[in-house]
């Protein structure tokens, strides 16, 4: 037995001391600080809202026909992410056949997205041009709905119209519906949709779509709206559309840098080959309520029948 002097403290020894648990708001702070800091969300101001004009005329019927979509427009106009829209739409509704057609010269994000598409050989216009046409043969023969969407290159899809402006009308007597729909964000952009019309190109069945997710504020479609080829073809029965803004915006990026789908982002679904985790339940009830919004916004043309899934 080992005998302490009198009047030495004990050896010191190692000690491990137990921090104390931390409290709820620490470690939430120390959670979101761990995320990225979300951005800020503040009510969009009285003026966000596009005010509408009062339809005069009744929407096309399409019903019997097989609806293919044309997304045309300038780059940065919200065309792909309306492909995104039917693509999800098309998927959960288990729609079994469709056609998907990226056709954007260079970046072709629809075919990043889990779902089969068809897409040109090359980027170069001529062949593309070719291309299309054999699609537009393919789908007159198979009565097939689907989406192209020419991304930023528009050029090879004006090229097919000026050969063929009434190719809507062939396409309409195989059982088909061609629904081309142009896409705006700044004063000039319709000049494609002027450009068709002097074609002769002016399906019964058009849309003109004002993506709210590539402007800054509804201000930014009052010089579109006022254009001439614009307010024409509301004349001819064109059909407005206002896709809604998906918000914050770094929720929207995140879900399209993680692939998902917006069906599968609302559900926390992770399909097989991604390596991504789900939304968390906060992000999920907003995703919820944007497709609630855009289907809102869908709902009168597919009444009639417009939309490929119909």
């Amino acid at each position: 037995m080992t005998e302490r002097k009198a009047g030495n403290p004990p050896a010191a020894g190692p000690t491990t001391e137990t921090p104390p648990p931390l409290s709820l708001a620490e470690l939430f702070t120390q959670e979101m600080e761990r995320e990225e800091a979300p951005a800020r969300v503040s009510l969009p101001p009285a003026t966000s809202a596009v005010k509408r004009r009062e339809r005069t005329k009744e929407i096309p019927d399409l019903t019997g026909l097989a609806p293919f979509w044309m997304l045309f427009g300038g780059g940065n106009t919200g065309k792909t992410f309306l492909g995104r829209i039917f693509a999800g739409e098309l998927l959960e509704r288990k729609t079994g056949r469709f056609i998907l057609a990226p056709m954007d010269p260079g970046f072709r994000l629809l075919a990043e997205f889990g779902v089969r598409t068809m897409q040109p050989p090359s980027s170069d216009p001529r062949e593309t041009a070719e291309w299309l046409r054999a699609l537009f043969t393919q789908v007159m023969k198979h009565r097939a709905p689907g989406v192209g969407d020419t991304g930023g290159g528009e050029t090879a899809a004006t090229a097919v119209i000026r050969a063929a402006p009434t190719v809507w009308k062939e396409m309409k007597e195989a059982g088909v519906a061609l629904v081309p729909a142009y896409f705006f964000a700044r004063p000039d952009d319709p000049v494609i949709l002027e450009a068709h019309a002097a074609m002769g190109f002016a399906p019964e069945a058009t849309a003109l779509v004002l993506n709210m997710n590539s402007v800054d504020g509804a201000g930014a479609f009052d010089a579109v709206r006022a254009h001439p080829a614009y307010k024409a073809a509301l004349e001819r029965g064109a059909v407005e559309i206002v896709i809604p803004r998906l918000e914050p915006l770094k929720l929207s990026q995140k879900i399209e840098a993680r692939r998902f789908h917006f069906f599968e982002a609302r559900d926390g679904i992770v399909r097989e080959g991604l390596e991504a985790e789900p939304l968390t339940g906060m992000e999920r009830a907003i995703v919820r309520g944007f497709i609630g919004d855009y289907r809102k916004e869908l709902e009168p043309i597919a009444q009639r029948a417009w939309l490929p899934w119909s």
